[in-house]
């Protein structure tokens, strides 16, 4: 049970620092338009190889860990839906850069790419705080599963 904590623990990790680098070369991108297609092009190798395995690893390590309780409480149900949300704003913001990706290999210009961009930024601003909801929670319910089990002390 602890090594699968740890496993899920680690891609939700894996998962943040990804999104944070993201973040990082989104910002730049915005502020300087010599940057900015070739942040198009980062982020969308970043997601196609990267963060995607990463997510799938997420959600098939949450998956196991919720098959594994005895009894779902409204916390782990809360906890779920803000996961639940967290996820889908960052599938959202997969297919909009990879349609971003698209659009700069059509030839749009930067005040398009700069449009979908903003797409882009609004999946994070949406997904953000759910994600520090789940995260919260998970941590908060894994302790005190760890000390029910005995793993550690109350």
């Amino acid at each position: 049970m602890v090594q699968l904590h740890q496993a899920h623990l680690l891609f939700l990790a894996l998962w943040g620092g990804v999104v944070l680098t993201e973040s990082v070369i989104e910002l730049w991108g915005r502020s300087r338009e010599d940057l900015l297609r070739p942040t198009v092009v980062f982020h969308y190798w970043i997601d196609l190889l990267v963060e995607t395995p990463i997510l799938l690893a997420v959600m098939l390590s949450g998956l196991v860990l919720l098959l594994s309780l005895d009894r779902l409480s409204w916390l782990h149900a809360v906890k779920l839906a803000a996961a639940l949300a967290a996820i889908t704003a960052n599938g959202y913001c997969i297919f909009q850069v990879i349609g971003r990706y698209r659009a700069l290999r059509a030839g749009a210009d930067s005040a398009r790419l700069l449009a979908l961009t903003r797409r882009v930024f609004l999946s994070a601003v949406i997904g953000m705080p759910f994600a520090a909801v789940a995260i919260g929670l998970g941590f908060f319910l894994t302790l005190r599963r760890f000390q029910e089990a005995g793993i550690l002390s109350p």
